[in-house]
């Protein structure tokens, strides 16, 4: 797929909000916030919310509660849902921020204005949570978990475009032997709590190389961009040389730094620009 910049993107002055967003990051309640957004995809999630202003803002994976402050942050008059099923994981709840803890795809979304944002880090199918969004009326969102072809626990929108499809960690493992045990767990599960059983989209997945994916993206999306990440590190987060062969990324925000700067801002440069994984903003089409 081409990539197109967002008219609103090419217009700002990156530089100057970064230097902006940096006093808002020194402010944030979570200090540790592994497994969650570091600072990078943080500062591209604040730049798309402050600038897109919409009435709704969807956080859909509230894992500790950072994204919903800085969604709060960049829009305070905007009303911000957040979503996570597993709720336990919740460290703060900020004033005038609605949490709920179905599925994003379980809401009643109806009667959603056009302007609305989506923001999904929650590790699930990007393909069906773009389904999904078209579906409800949603035309602004973006990916967290942009995992490359050879990376990350999801079926990712650079994995659709790659036509590579996607098997989970758990069904590459003895599979046979695991999906067993994991259905006889889930009857007991259901019998003994009384829960629904949980959504395709929360279970272990394969999804076979195709491309009519593909073709979906290309037909509903008008929009799709990878963020550059602020630093490009010699590594990724996995370890492995960040080369244009196996990871072909945009050009880094800031191309040069120095070695003094990089050892005395953790945030930024030393250890977080390595959580990069291809962010990207997509916007459907208008029907």
């Amino acid at each position: 797929m081409e990539i197109k910049f967002p008219k609103w993107f090419e217009e700002l002055n990156l530089v100057n909000l970064l230097e902006e967003f940096r006093t808002i990051y020194e402010k944030r309640p979570i200090k540790n916030n592994n497994g969650g957004m570091l600072s990078t995809h943080m500062f591209y999630v604040w730049v798309t919310a402050k600038t897109l202003k919409p009435k709704l803002i969807v956080d859909s994976g509230t894992y500790k509660g950072q994204s919903a402050w800085l969604l709060k942050e960049a829009c305070p008059n905007s009303k911000i849902i957040s979503f996570d099923p597993q709720k336990k994981f919740r460290e703060i709840s900020c004033e005038g921020i609605f949490y709920e803890s179905c599925d994003f795809s379980q809401y009643d979304w109806s009667g959603i204005t056009n302007d609305s944002l989506v923001l999904f880090d929650d590790h699930q199918n990007a393909y069906n949570r773009l389904q999904q969004c078209k579906w409800f009326g949603f035309k602004n969102i973006i990916f967290e978990d942009n995992y490359p072809i050879t990376q990350g626990d999801c079926y990712s929108i650079k994995k659709i475009i790659s036509c590579s499809g996607f098997r989970s960690e758990f069904l590459q493992e003895n599979s046979k032997f695991r999906n067993y045990i994991k259905k006889i767990f889930n009857s007991f599960y259901k019998k003994f709590t009384k829960l629904p059983s949980q959504m395709e989209q929360f279970q272990e997945i394969a999804v076979k190389p195709n491309k009519q994916d593909k073709f979906f993206l290309e037909n509903n999306l008008d929009i799709y961009f990878e963020f550059p990440p602020i630093y490009k590190a010699p590594t990724t987060r996995w370890g492995d040389p960040w080369d244009e062969e196996n990871y072909p990324t945009l050009n880094p925000l800031i191309e040069e730094i120095s070695d003094e700067e990089v050892n005395s801002s953790n945030d930024f440069y030393k250890n977080e620009c390595k959580s990069y994984t291809w962010i990207c903003f997509a916007r459907i089409k208008n029907s």
